[in-house]
C-alpha cells in the first residue's frame, strides 16, 4: 500500500506538467526520479504490478489517454484505471468525496480530483507528497500563491493544481438590451441595481426571471466561490474572522438578495440551468463552466447573446478576484 501511495503521489506531482507539456527535465524535483534522467534506473519507485484508480472531472477522453499513455511508458509496471465523475452534479461528487474519506470502509480513487476549496477541509484524509517527490518550496516556486494557499499545510503538499481559473459574472445581453443597459456592472452597487431592474415577477408577485443568481446557498452551484469572493474583498480570514461584524455584514450582504431584495428564488432550477433557460440574467461560474453553457445554448456562440466580465468589485480602485479551479489529490 504504501508503495501504491508512492506512485500515486507520483503521478499527482507529474499531472499538470504532463497536461502542458513540459520536459521531463522541466518537472520540479520529481525530474531526477524519472527514467530517462542520467544515471537514474528505475527511478526509487517500485517495480511490482501497481494499479492506481483516478477519480476525473471534465477532461476529454483523447486527453486522459494520452497522459495515461505517457505516464505508463514512464512506469510499465503502473496499470491506471480513469474513472470519469463528471455524470455527478459538482454538489453531489463533492457529497460522494467527503462521505468516502470520512469513512473507513469507504473507499476513493487513489488519485482524486477536488476542488482547491475543498482541500483545507479534506486534507486530514489524504496522503501528502513525499519531500523526495517535491517540497513546500519547489511547489511554491512553480505555483502561483493561491495555489499554496490552498494546498500546502505543516510543511507538506496535500494536492496539485491541474490548472488556474477564477470567478467571472456571465450576463444575458438580450436582457441588459432590455432595460438600457450595454456594460456589465463593475461595482457591487451597480451590480444590485441592475439586479433588482432585470427581475421580473409575475401578477401574483412568482418570480420569473431572477436578475441575478445570488444569497443562496441551495440552488446556486459555486456560491462558496461568491462568498469566498466576498470576504476576500472584505479583507476576511475565514474561518478565523467569522465572529467579526465585517464577517456578519458580508453574510448579511450576500443573503438580503434572497431575503430583502427576492432578486433570486429557491424554486428557481440551480443558477446554470436557469440562466441557459433565460430565467436568471446574470450569474457567477468559473470560467469553465462557459463550455457546459454554450453546449446548453450553442445559438449563443453565434448571436453573441452571452456576455462575460470581471467580477464586481467592493472597491472599484483596488480589485480583488477569487480564484476557483481543481486540484488531484491521494
Amino acid at each position: 500500500m504504501k508503495r501504491s501511495k508512492i506512485l500515486a503521489s507520483a503521478l499527482l506531482v507529474v499531472l499538470p506538467f504532463l497536461l502542458t507539456a513540459c520536459t521531463l527535465k522541466d518537472l520540479p524535483v520529481i525530474g531526477k526520479y524519472l527514467p530517462d534522467w542520467p544515471g537514474n534506473k528505475t527511478g526509487g519507485f517500485p517495480t511490482n504490478e501497481v494499479t492506481l484508480n483516478v477519480w476525473g472531472l471534465w477532461e476529454n477522453s483523447d486527453v486522459i489517454d494520452a497522459l495515461v499513455k505517457k505516464y505508463t511508458e514512464l512506469h510499465p509496471n503502473v496499470k491506471i484505471n480513469y474513472e470519469d465523475r463528471s455524470v455527478l452534479k459538482p454538489v453531489d461528487y463533492k457529497d460522494s468525496v467527503y462521505t468516502r474519506l470520512t469513512q473507513e470502509a469507504s473507499t476513493t480513487g487513489d488519485v482524486v480530483f477536488v476542488h482547491n476549496s475543498w482541500v483545507p477541509v479534506i486534507k486530514d484524509n489524504l496522503e501528502p507528497a513525499p519531500d523526495s517527490l517535491i517540497t513546500p518550496e519547489s511547489f511554491k516556486s512553480s505555483f502561483y500563491p493561491v495555489a499554496a494557499e490552498s494546498a500546502v499545510f505543516s510543511g507538506k503538499v496535500y494536492a496539485m493544481p491541474l490548472y488556474y481559473d477564477g470567478l467571472v459574472l456571465v450576463y444575458n445581453k438580450k436582457h441588459f438590451a432590455d432595460i438600457n443597459q450595454s456594460a456589465p456592472p463593475v461595482s457591487w452597487e451597480e451590480f444590485r441595481r441592475l439586479a433588482l431592474e432585470l427581475t421580473i415577477r409575475g401578477s401574483d408577485k412568482t418570480l420569473i426571471r431572477g436578475g441575478a443568481a445570488i444569497g443562496s446557498g441551495k440552488n446556486i452551484e459555486f456560491a462558496t466561490d461568491i462568498l469566498g469572493l466576498l470576504f476576500s474583498q472584505a479583507s476576511l480570514s475565514i474561518p478565523a474572522d467569522l465572529d467579526q461584524k465585517a464577517a456578519f455584514d458580508t453574510l448579511s450582504f450576500y443573503s438580503n438578495f434572497l431575503l430583502v431584495d427576492n432578486v433570486w428564488d429557491e424554486t428557481l432550477p440551480e443558477a446554470s440551468s436557469a440562466f441557459t433557460q433565460e430565467k436568471a440574467s446574470m450569474i457567477f461560474v468559473p470560467s469553465w463552466n462557459l463550455i457546459d453553457i454554450l453546449d446548453a445554448r450553442p445559438d449563443w456562440a453565434l448571436s453573441g447573446n452571452i456576455g462575460v466580465a470581471p467580477v464586481p468589485q467592493a472597491i472599484v480602485d483596488e480589485p480583488v478576484n477569487w480564484a476557483s479551479f481543481w486540484m488531484a489529490t491521494v
